[in-house]
């Protein structure tokens, strides 16, 4: 073997090793994760056919879950709940 050849044998075994070890890597994409559900809990008095507005901030997009616990003292009263989006801005 020459002197030539034995000098570009190192570099020619690096480039098969990392061109092995590249064929076994995954380049599988990672999933980023759900955020954590939170609870944001208020108290209010509405008066008759009156209204009450309660702001919050969501950490990303996906479902609000809307929980109306206690109405009194006439529980049998109507009551609506709205939810609006706003890019926050106004």
């Amino acid at each position: 073997m020459s002197d030539r050849a034995r000098s570009c044998l190192p570099g020619a075994a690096l480039a098969a090793v990392l061109a092995c070890a590249a064929c076994g890597a995954s380049n599988t994409p990672t999933s980023p994760s759900a955020p954590a559900n939170t609870t944001d809990t208020f108290n209010s008095s509405i008066g008759q056919q009156g209204s009450v507005t309660h702001t919050f901030n969501v950490a990303a997009t996906g479902n609000v879950t809307i929980t109306l616990t206690s109405v009194s003292p006439l529980a049998t009263m109507s009551i609506g709940v709205g939810m609006m989006t706003s890019d926050g801005t106004n």
